[in-house]
């Protein structure tokens, strides 16, 4: 959802609520995750007057968030189980959420926060953890992306769209090259050879009819089959099997599909590919843990 702050800003000027909270803010003291969320921050603490305190990171909220729902709920990650087809194949049918908390048996696992970049970690408990890689290529690709080549105003439209948008209009697949299935070497028919490889020879008249949501589909298949296949290649060398996705702007079905049925194909099975049930607010759970729970609780975790 897209917010105009101005128009925000001016409404709450106007109101009584401004003025306790001004009275309240002078000594209230606001802790927060660092760096990523600063416009916000400002935005509030100049409306507000509240103090803002950056005293920790958003990877160790979010791994610590993590830790703590897995041992005090019951349905901290969800999967997709179902029946794939091809290297880097897609599902058959609908797959069904399955939800679960992987208990004693969390660690060491790879956590993938998808934010403008993406960004791999390696986990082995809730306060320790490494950085493993990154990629450029993340949600800001796909979202920017978007803006430049289709008329999406919002995210959550395109990504709707993703779910009935037909890439072949403009990927090139293992099909097209070979008549059908490439089987030397597992490659199904239907594996992307090339990204808008077919755009490439249309005039601009045949450009002009290809649908958004063509161009949608094909854009968040790029993106996620690059950071898979970056995800795959670490948790081959750290010895991973389980691999967590965390991110809020591809908290789609469609994503979600795509990426379980790529990484069963990629990995044989060997890595499972599975998404955390509160995503959008990790880091401020986190942050709520480190400042408000007591040390010896949250050790415990």
């Amino acid at each position: 959802m897209n917010v105009n702050y101005t128009q925000l800003k001016t409404f709450l000027s106007n109101t009584r609520l401004k003025v306790k909270l001004k009275q309240v803010g002078k000594s209230l003291l606001v802790p927060s995750t660092s760096g990523y969320n600063d416009f916000y921050l400002n935005f509030l603490q100049d409306t507000f007057n509240f103090q803002i305190k950056k005293a920790h990171s958003f990877f160790a909220c979010a791994i610590l968030a993590i830790a703590f729902l897995n041992r005090n709920t019951p349905d901290c990650f969800f999967d997709l189980p179902g029946k794939f087809i091809g290297q880097r194949g897609v599902a058959e049918g609908k797959p069904k959420p399955r939800f679960f908390s992987k208990k004693a048996d969390l660690y060491p696992y790879m956590l993938v926060t998808i934010r403008s970049g993406i960004v791999f970690l390696r986990v082995d408990g809730p306060k320790n953890f490494k950085i493993l890689d990154g990629s450029n290529i993340g949600a800001s690709t796909y979202l920017g992306l978007l803006k430049l080549l289709t008329s999406y105003k919002y995210p959550e439209e395109a990504l709707r769209d993703a779910n009935i948008g037909d890439n072949s209009t403009v990927d090139l697949s293992v099909g097209d090259i070979y008549g059908g299935d490439y089987l030397a070497i597992g490659l199904a028919s239907h594996v992307i050879a090339s990204t808008f490889c077919k755009v490439r020879g249309k005039r601009k008249n045949e450009l002009e009819r290809i649908k958004d949501c063509d161009i949608s589909k094909s854009l968040l298949s790029a993106v996620t089959g690059n950071m898979l296949q970056i995800g795959y290649l670490l948790a081959t060398l750290e010895n991973l099997s389980t691999m967590v996705l965390m991110g809020p702007y591809f908290d789609a079905p469609t994503f979600m599909q795509m990426g379980t049925a790529t990484m069963a194909g990629m990995s044989k099975g060997k890595i499972s590919l599975i998404f955390l049930k509160h995503s959008s607010y990790l880091g401020s759970l986190g942050v709520y843990l480190n400042n408000y729970l007591q040390k010896d609780r949250a050790n415990s975790l």
